[in-house]
């Protein structure tokens, strides 16, 4: 029998979206095969990679865009705007190969997946919350939210989403009226890997993420200050080049004897190499909304690497954490309350996290997550 292609979308660096190869993967293990649409070539297996390249308009063009943009703002004709993102435009010249139904993900690939799909099915997989995702000036992120909600209202009616929390789904449902809808959580492939005692003289944390500098890695160093000598912390910080954010956090941990930063590794190698520490600790701040119900990919990663949890008081991760007994949740977002129940928990108690987290991984794995995904799909099509 044929076997049947998906066309899967992102505007994103898919080599660093661990997400989108999720999906490749589930979807290659039910026999798919998958055209990728992407930024860059994911490190998974897909069929065929087909490369958007990012780029910006010339000075003139950009200068009659924002001319262009004021006139539609003041009439709310959002629409437009997206279909002259550079990047959309250039990706509706593509010559693409036959496909049984598109895989579109995050809010940019669903007005071009739709235009795409035509008749066929289309799967919609919404990462966050994106009316709820800005944190930025009150006028940026008063237009980036009706943008959103433009987008979400014109192109969202009767499409099967995915996204990664209950919480999240139920927002699209309360704002958007859809009910069809499946949750993947961000939880990686299962490894078998063994808890690794601890050393109480030497209690090694990690934290790692992008280097951007709203997620505050400053106070991920100070937090560090907090801790007694018995603490080490190490950082994966994930950055498309030397960028001047991350040079400047180089200098800041290059005065700081506990602290190092670590290159970046390829996806499948992370959850081993997580696996020699102790703590994981993960740091998102309040606003905005969106961080409410968020499970981050670095969240089942740590379960899954049989280390403790320490995160903050957000209501999906705080809801796991406490109902599993995995590890350490913050009273407050600045990592105080952190740094208090870390210093003065016993190494047993930690041990015993992280024998938690190694039972939970069993759970928290993407093999588990196959069959629903199937089931979700086989609706979808059926359509």
């Amino acid at each position: 029998m044929k076997r049947k292609n998906v066309l899967v979308i992102c505007f994103t660096k898919i080599s660093q979206d661990p997400r989108v190869q999720n999906q490749l993967i589930l979807l290659d293990k039910l026999g798919f095969k998958t055209t990728v649409i992407g930024l860059d070539e994911p490190s998974v297996r897909c069929s065929e990679f087909i490369e958007v390249k990012k780029r910006r308009n010339s000075n003139w063009q950009r200068g009659l865009n924002l001319i262009k943009r004021i006139i539609e703002l003041t009439t709310l004709e959002f629409e437009p705007i997206y279909w002259r993102i550079p990047m959309i435009a250039d990706s509706l010249k593509l010559t693409l190969p036959s496909f049984d139904f598109v895989l579109a993900n995050e809010i940019h690939a669903l007005p071009i997946g739709i235009k795409w799909a035509k008749e066929k099915p289309l799967i919609w997989d919404a990462h966050e919350y994106y009316p709820g995702s800005y944190n930025s000036s009150f006028l940026k992120k008063s237009y980036q939210k009706k943008y959103a909600v433009s987008l979400l209202k014109t192109y969202l009616r009767k499409v099967p989403f995915m996204t990664v929390s209950t919480g999240i789904a139920n927002l699209y449902k309360e704002n958007f009226d859809v009910n069809r809808f499946f949750i993947l959580p961000n939880v990686p492939l299962k490894y078998d890997l063994k808890v690794k005692k601890v050393n109480p003289s030497e209690i090694k944390i990690i934290a790692h993420g992008n280097a951007d500098p709203k997620r505050e890695w400053e106070k991920i160093f100070a937090f560090m200050l907090k801790l007694p000598s018995r603490f080490t912390l190490d950082c994966i910080l994930v950055s498309q080049n030397n960028t001047p954010y991350l040079n400047h956090l180089k200098v800041l941990a290059k005065k700081l004897p506990r602290v190092r930063l670590l290159e970046k590794l390829p996806m499948k190698d992370l959850v081993p190499f997580l696996n020699q520490y102790d703590i994981g600790l993960i740091h998102l701040k309040e606003k905005p909304e969106n961080h409410t119900f968020a499970l981050p990919n670095k969240f089942f990663q740590n379960i899954q690497a049989r280390i403790a949890v320490a995160v903050p008081p957000l209501v999906e991760m705080k809801k796991i954490t406490s109902d599993l007994q995995l590890g350490f949740i913050g009273n407050d977002f600045n990592l105080d309350s952190l740094s208090n129940q870390i210093a003065s928990a016993s190494f047993e108690t930690i041990e015993r996290f992280k024998e938690r987290c190694h039972e939970a991984s069993s759970h928290f794995c993407l093999e588990n997550y196959i069959l629903g995904f199937e089931q979700f799909l086989n609706n979808a099509m059926a359509l």
